[in-house]
Formats: C-alpha cells, sequence, structure tokens
C-alpha cells in the first residue's frame, strides 16, 4: 500500500491504556487528507508520569499554538509547558513530556 492510499485508509486513529498511574491516551486525526499531511494530535499522560512523544520529522510542529519544531531544530520553551526538551532522531522527533494534556 503507498502512503496515498495508506492515507486514505487511515483517516485517525487512537488509542488508551490504564497505567499504575493512570489512564494514558493518544488519538491523531489527519486535518486535510490529501492536501498537506497536517495531522492533529492529542495525548494525556497522567499524573506523576513521564512520557516520550514520538511523532513523524514534520516542518512545523505546534503544541497550543507554540512552535516546538522549527524545521532545523527542537525549540521547548516555557511558553509550551511541560515539554521538558526534544531531539531530532532522524526519521522521528521525539519530545519528554510531562505529565498533563497535549
Amino acid at each position: 500500500m503507498n502512503d496515498t492510499a495508506l492515507e486514505a485508509a487511515v483517516p485517525w486513529a487512537s488509542a488508551a491504556v490504564d497505567s499504575p498511574r493512570g489512564m494514558v491516551s493518544i488519538s491523531w486525526a489527519r486535518i486535510r487528507p490529501g492536501v498537506d499531511g497536517a495531522v492533529e494530535l492529542n495525548t494525556t499522560v497522567p499524573l506523576g508520569a513521564t512520557g516520550e512523544l514520538h511523532v513523524p520529522r514534520s516542518a512545523i510542529v505546534r503544541e497550543s499554538g507554540v512552535v516546538v519544531w522549527d524545521g532545523s531544530s527542537p525549540t521547548p520553551s516555557a511558553a509550551a509547558a511541560g515539554i521538558v526538551r526534544g531531539r531530532d532522531e532522524g526519521t522521528f522527533l521525539v519530545f519528554d513530556v510531562l505529565s498533563g494534556t497535549y
């Protein structure tokens, strides 16, 4: 299956698991399927837990409107509360996050 067929076949996904610290959840949906690859991603990390959020490398990544990836380097800031740091791992960007909803 090529990328275009996959995009048409999988417009959204979600999952949740009950961890010892509480519910961990993630969901994503294509915003404009077939147009530009834009995706809205939502995740919840329970109180007292931390997590790693792996996202496909993209031109720009925002958290609540704040740019945390500008296409060249992770740029976590105080304005993007809860994102501790980010790193480029080639195909994916990895953001270390504190408990909360993003």
